[in-house]
C-alpha cells in the first residue's frame, strides 16, 4: 500500500476540489493525507470536502512549513492503528502542477523500483525539458534553481538532477523511520537533509524519474522578507552536503 500526504498551507484561493477528487477516486488503492499547516484562509475547509475513507486530514494548529508539516504527516500515519502499515510513503504538492498520468507511472515504477529486493530507497521526480515533455517553467526561477542547487551538492556524486520537485516516494525502511522521528534543520531544502540521511545510514540509491508535465504556479510561498533565511539554510544545506561527502 502507498500513503500520498498532500501539504496545503493558504491553498484556499487555488485549491481545486474538484480535480482532487477525481484523482482520489483514480487511486483508490493509495491512501491519503492532506494536511492543513496551519492555514489562516478557509484551506481545512476545502479539505474537509474530501474526506472519506481513504482520505483523512491532518490540522496541524498553527504554520510548521512544509518540511515539518510533512513529518508530522509520516509519523501521524506510521503511529496510526490502521490494520496495514504502507509500504511506500510519498508526498505531493497541493497546486496541481504535475500530470495526474505521473502518479500511476511512479506507483508503477514504486512496485518495481522501491521492493525489498532492490537497492533504492526513494523514487523522486524531476523536472526536465526533455523533448515530448511539458515543463512550463519561468527562465528566471529554473536558472536561480539550477545556480543553488550547483553550489549546494558540489561534491555530492550522486546528488539528483532536481531535488525540489515536489513529487517524491520512499519504501518505508528501518533508516526512514529512524530518519523521520528528528527535526529537519530547514524548512526550504529538507528534501536533501532526508535524502543525505538516506544514504548515510543505509547505504542505497535515489531513483530519478522525469515528469511528463509540470506548470509553474505564479503564486510564490517566499517573499522578500524570507531571502535571508533562505540564504542562512543555503548555507546549512552546503555544510551538510560537504560532510556527508567527506564521510
Amino acid at each position: 500500500m502507498t500513503t500520498l500526504l498532500i501539504p496545503c498551507f493558504n491553498e484556499a484561493s487555488r485549491f481545486n476540489v474538484s480535480k482532487w477528487q477525481l484523482i482520489i477516486d483514480s487511486f483508490r488503492q493509495c491512501q491519503w493525507v492532506f494536511i492543513n499547516d496551519g492555514s489562516t484562509d478557509n484551506t481545512i475547509q476545502a479539505l474537509e470536502q474530501l474526506i472519506g475513507n481513504n482520505v483523512k486530514v491532518l490540522n496541524l494548529p498553527k504554520n510548521l512549513g512544509k518540511g515539518e508539516a510533512i513529518r508530522a504527516g509520516i509519523i501521524s500515519v506510521l503511529t496510526s492503528n490502521q490494520p496495514h502499515e504502507p509500504d511506500f510513503i510519498g508526498y505531493l504538492d497541493a497546486d496541481g502542477a504535475f500530470n495526474v498520468s505521473d502518479i500511476l507511472k511512479m506507483l508503477e515504477l514504486a512496485e518495481n523500483i522501491l521492493g525489498p529486493s532492490n537497492t533504492y530507497c526513494a523514487l523522486i521526480t524531476s523536472r526536465v525539458k526533455l523533448s515530448g515533455r511539458r515543463i512550463i517553467r519561468s527562465s528566471r526561477r529554473h536558472y536561480l534553481g539550477r545556480i543553488i542547487a550547483t553550489f549546494v551538492c558540489f561534491g555530492w556524486e550522486t546528488a539528483p538532477y532536481d531535488t525540489q520537485s515536489g513529487f517524491k516516494l520512499f519504501r518505508v525502511s528501518p533508516a526512514f523511520r529512524k530518519i523521520v522521528t528528528k527535526k529537519f534543520r530547514t524548512r526550504w531544502f529538507f528534501d536533501i537533509e532526508l535524502l543525505i540521511a538516506l544514504e548515510k545510514i543505509a547505504p542505497s540509491e535515489i531513483w530519478e524519474e522525469p515528469l511528463s508535465m509540470w506548470r509553474e504556479m505564479e503564486k510564490s510561498k517566499i517573499d522578500s522578507r524570507q531571502y535571508l533565511r533562505v540564504l542562512k539554510e543555503i548555507l546549512i544545506i552546503r555544510t551538510l552536503v560537504k560532510r556527508h561527502v567527506s564521510s
